[in-house]
């Protein structure tokens, strides 16, 4: 017996004929409370990163974070933990990398980013963004533990050590 309800996506999906994801794709979903910062919040300071997931036959997508540290003393200890702030993300389908290095270059210069990372199918396309355009990518290394990444960042969503901005509605339409 299928336990579909009206709230459930394949009943949505096969009785209603709603597009709807299933939320078995949708790891972070329950983990995060949804509360959305105000831009205006931001940490002016900290180690800001770019992230570039360059997508050849889907949109790129760039998510910039800011990380800084909190200070709390408690009685006579001081608790320091990170917070990463994601300040903007970002999809779009580029048709070069002249584009794609436009970008990149102008969420550089807006957020005073220091360190560029990215993600691409055998390492193509970022290796040509750092050898045609000289950015300073770092390409992203994969330990392979998916299923451990994804407990550790529902872990951090749920503690609040990762907060989620205004500017991020690429990223909040995945979550």
């Amino acid at each position: 017996q299928k336990k579909w309800t009206e709230e459930t996506p394949e009943y949505m999906r096969e009785y209603l004929g709603l597009f709807c994801l299933s939320t078995d794709g949708l790891c972070y979903g329950k983990a995060w409370n949804t509360h959305i910062e105000r831009q205006y919040m931001m940490p002016l300071q900290g180690l800001t990163i770019i992230a570039l997931d360059f997508g050849e036959s889907s949109p790129c997508a760039w998510n910039v974070i800011r990380c800084t540290i909190h200070k709390e003393q408690r009685g006579d200890r001081i608790y320091e933990e990170m917070i990463c702030h994601v300040l903007e993300s970002r999809r779009e389908v580029c048709t070069s990398l002249n584009e794609i290095a436009g970008i990149t270059r102008d969420l550089m210069k807006q957020y005073s980013a220091s360190y560029l990372v990215g993600d691409s199918a055998e390492g193509f396309g970022i290796r040509q963004l750092i050898q045609q355009y000289g950015l300073p990518f770092e390409k992203s290394e994969k330990s392979g533990l998916k299923q451990e990444r994804i407990f550790m960042m529902q872990g951090m969503l749920r503690c609040g050590q990762v907060r989620i901005y205004e500017n991020c509605a690429a990223l909040i339409e995945e979550i």
